[in-house]
């Protein structure tokens, strides 16, 4: 299919093995599109009440998703966007040239392996869900106020997370690499790598981990272990 602007769907739109689609899709609300081993270019969009389901297939030019977003074992290529109130999964999916932000009242929830983005960002009363077993890597995070980041796998940045909001290291087996900076609320059970610095309030329980050492002027309740000294 060849469109030189995206294709309206308002029913349902299948796009089997080894179909091709130019020009993007716009899934608008009622509308289901499903791709199983196809490929998407020019981007998808779906408004509230629309669907998008894509297994072992391929999308360029990003997504914008307000509606109910699926994809298992799909490239995607340029930005993700959850927004207004949609709910997204990531069934393990590479993320090239693009960022993943998650905003206003949306939830997304991590079920495999997601990497190669460039910032993630979670801001308003959203919600990111890191389920175990699954992992969330990016260059850059930031969680901001009112926001909620549940990581019970493993939450990777090459820079110091920022944290306004709620952070959960959720499970003994949880891990955050890269280091915290913690300006909101963090619950840690698991293990925190890079060291962190606190101005805000951290709790950590007996099975909690921090390496690298805790720098401290805000609130810490401590019951596991600080490898790497404090400073308080």
């Amino acid at each position: 299919i060849n469109s030189k602007g995206p294709v309206q769907t308002e029913g349902t739109l299948f796009l089997g093995a080894g179909s091709l689609l130019n020009g993007g899709i716009n899934a608008k609300a009622e509308s289901a599109v499903n791709v199983y081993g196809g490929t998407v270019n020019g981007g998808v969009n779906v408004v509230a009440g629309g669907r998008y389901f894509s297994r072992a297939s391929a999308l360029n030019g990003g997504i914008t998703n307000a509606g109910s977003t699926t994809l298992i074992s799909t490239p995607v290529s340029g930005n993700v966007v959850n927004q207004g109130a949609g709910t997204m999964e990531l069934w393990g999916i590479p993320i090239k040239d693009g960022s993943l932000t998650n905003k206003d009242t949306a939830s997304l929830t991590l079920v495999g392996d997601t990497t190669g983005i460039s910032n993630i960002t979670n801001t308003g009363s959203a919600k990111i869900f890191i389920n175990p077993n699954a992992s969330l890597e990016g260059k850059t995070v930031y969680n901001g106020a009112s926001a909620v980041l549940e990581n019970n796998g493993k939450l990777i940045s090459g820079t110091w997370i920022t944290n306004i909001g709620i952070l959960k290291n959720g499970t003994a087996a949880a891990e955050i690499v890269g280091g915290l900076d913690n300006s909101g609320v963090v619950d840690n059970q698991g293990k925190i790598s890079g060291g962190v610095k606190n101005t805000g309030q951290l709790s950590s329980t007996d099975t909690g981990v921090i390496n690298g050492g805790l720098t401290n002027s805000g609130k810490v309740s401590n019951a596991g272990a600080v490898n790497g000294g404090v400073v308080n």
